[in-house]
């Protein structure tokens, strides 16, 4: 009997391809980087201040370790909220859900006291970090091309050591897995709630979810489809 394999997969997997690490996230110039792969007029809704005021709450929490910037007041000392991106994408997802909780009103204060304006909506702060993010583990492979010398190990990988009875785990938001089954028929990806069914190839298990999913809005378990590649970033959609 032929043995099946668990591969485990983390961010050191598209780590060689460009794909950035939790610490790569958020950065103070991501939004000039995002701009220049995803430009507008066809990703408008990255472009006005909402972008840039989730930037600055993101350093603020982190009080600036990562160095400063003369826009949006990035002279206030900050406070220490949260260590990485996925603390901070909790942080403000438990204030959308929550909008008269503690997370919410102190979302609100820090807004508020430093800029002086009406802050946006709890919801609106967890659908650009959500984008912002998504938009990161996507440009990478926005214009890949699997014929270089920088994928070849991978095309190796899927079509020669890939079993069509393995099962590959992995905490990876990207769709460079999405790409390898362009490959090679050796990998299904499984959205939540569905099983291998009679399809062929090793199934793929995405623990934290994929930026080219997306939520079917409806009663009972949660439903997901797959996006296009093209608009995995998450910047052509109005629903978060």
């Amino acid at each position: 009997m032929e043995p099946k394999v668990v591969w485990i997969l983390g961010a050191g997997f598209s780590r060689s391809l460009g794909g950035p690490l939790l610490d790569d996230l958020l950065q103070p110039d991501c939004l000039r980087r995002l701009r220049a792969t995803f430009p507008d007029p066809g990703f408008p809704l990255l472009q006005g201040i909402l972008p840039e005021l989730v930037v600055w709450l993101f350093h603020y929490g982190r009080r600036f370790s990562a160095g400063r910037r003369s826009e949006l007041r990035w002279e206030t000392p900050g406070e220490t909220l949260w260590r990485d991106a996925e603390e901070f994408l909790d942080f403000v997802d438990l204030a959308a859900a929550s909008p008269k909780g503690a997370a919410a009103t102190t979302l609100k204060a820090i807004m508020h006291q430093s800029h002086g304006r009406l802050p946006p909506e709890p919801s609106e702060l967890r659908g650009m970090a959500r984008r912002l993010i998504a938009a990161e583990c996507t440009a990478f492979l926005r214009s890949a091309n699997l014929e270089t010398e920088r994928w070849g190990p991978y095309r190796r990988w899927v079509t020669e050591v890939v079993g069509p009875s393995d099962s590959i785990v992995t905490f990876n938001y990207d769709v460079a897995l999405e790409h390898l089954c362009g490959v090679s028929k050796s990998m299904t990806i499984l959205l939540p709630g569905t099983s291998k069914g009679s399809r062929d190839g090793a199934s793929v298990l995405k623990l934290h979810g994929s930026v080219n999913w997306r939520r079917i809005p409806g009663k009972g378990a949660p439903r997901y489809q797959e996006t296009d590649l093209e608009s995995a970033a998450c910047c052509t959609c109005q629903d978060t």
